[in-house]
């Protein structure tokens, strides 16, 4: 249903159907009722121990007013950041909680929208998330790397003829680690005693 990493996730189906009877101040029969689907089913579903089917998915999302990519994803925003984390994002986005809201107003209102950025659920597909995160996803890691730099001269007996200097400094090594990550590509924003390796060579041979 989902290409790649975005496979249906029992356990988010279990929780929004667990949402909806909060919200709603609802039993599971008269859910059920509401819905035309047994209780059984639905106790199913919240106990993660079965996938319900599109038309399942549908009857839900008719009687609360969502999207069926609701039901199975959340929230544009959640979904989108479920996605960069199955992708091993995590540390960037609990340092920029603000990233997945960046991508869903771009998916929304971007200059060049595309009804191709979706998937059948009007979702964002996966490449359109892939490459909103790709600038991102450098401007935080360089933005991650001068505050790594930074606290590491906090630290550190480190002489500069004035505060140009220091801010070029900074700079060349936010740089540096930039175009060995782009050679290598063998570590990342998660990889800190790398990034504190790197700034550290540099700065003692300066």
């Amino acid at each position: 249903m989902f290409d790649n990493i975005m496979e249906i996730q029992l356990e988010k189906i279990g929780v929004q159907i667990e949402k909806i009877l909060t919200e709603k101040n609802l039993l599971l029969s008269e859910l059920a009722d509401k819905t035309g689907l047994m209780s059984n089913d639905l106790r199913e579903y919240i106990a993660c121990r079965r996938i319900p089917t599109n038309l399942t998915v549908k009857a839900i999302a008719e009687f609360v007013g969502k999207p069926m990519g609701w039901i199975y994803f959340g929230e544009v925003q959640e979904y989108i950041h479920d996605y960069l984390v199955l992708r091993g994002y995590e540390a960037m986005l609990n340092d920029y909680p603000d990233i997945p809201r960046q991508i869903e107003y771009d998916f929304f209102n971007g200059e060049f929208k595309n009804p191709g950025w979706e998937n059948e659920y009007g979702y964002p597909e996966e490449v359109f998330i892939d490459d909103c995160f790709f600038d991102i996803e450098h401007e935080c890691m360089n933005d991650h790397v001068k505050l790594s730099a930074i606290r590491f001269l906090e630290h550190h007996d480190i002489l500069f003829n004035n505060a140009k200097d220091r801010e070029l400094s900074i700079s060349s090594v936010v740089n540096l680690v930039s175009e060995v990550r782009e050679y290598t590509g063998d570590f990342g924003y998660e990889d800190q005693d790398d990034i504190d390796f790197i700034i550290e060579d540099y700065f003692k041979r300066i």
